[in-house]
């Protein structure tokens, strides 16, 4: 570990922040929640898989 190898301790969080690739929310529309004068759309076929999900976390520690 860094810490070890460096001979330090930690103290206390100074900052922390994540990050989750910047990706924008979707945001919808009455019309697309089926609440507008359209009337409601089917469902989408979702096919069955995998999702991956990458967020990165960066920590700042006082060092003693």
């Amino acid at each position: 570990m860094l810490v070890k190898d460096l001979g330090v301790r930690l103290g206390r969080v100074v900052s922390f922040s994540e990050d989750s690739g910047g990706y924008p929310y979707p945001i919808y529309t009455m019309e697309a929640k089926g609440m507008g004068m359209g009337g409601g759309e089917p469902a989408p076929d979702i096919a069955t898989g995998e999702n991956k999900i990458t967020i990165n976390v960066t920590v700042t520690y006082r060092i003693k």
